[in-house]
């Protein structure tokens, strides 16, 4: 007979991930460049073109610059496991001091 355990913290963190995610959907601007992370799979420079909170589905514009690219790709914000943004979104993180 096998032994199957639950941890509870891997269940709690896999929330806090999606809601992140979400969060960051939600507050994301049309046409923003970012990387996707689904899995295994990286979308880069994909860009943001809406996220529908009713159906959790994102969709954005990937392979832009191969010959036949420009595909829109919709995701289920479930399947997503972090969003790179650029360093622009991230004002607070990283703040040239060469001025003082």
């Amino acid at each position: 007979m096998n032994k199957i355990v639950f941890s509870r913290n891997f269940l709690k963190k896999h929330q806090q991930q999606h809601n992140s995610v979400h969060e960051i959907l939600r507050n994301l601007e049309p046409e923003t460049e970012v990387n996707v992370h689904v899995g295994e799979q990286t979308y880069y420079n994909a860009v943001f073109l809406a996220f529908d909170m009713n159906n959790n589905q994102a969709s954005f514009l990937t392979d832009r610059f191969y010959k036949n690219g420009n595909r829109l790709t919709v995701l289920n914000s479930n399947d997503i496991t972090s969003i790179d943004l650029p360093v622009s979104a991230n004002k607070g993180d990283s703040v040239d001091n060469e001025d003082e």
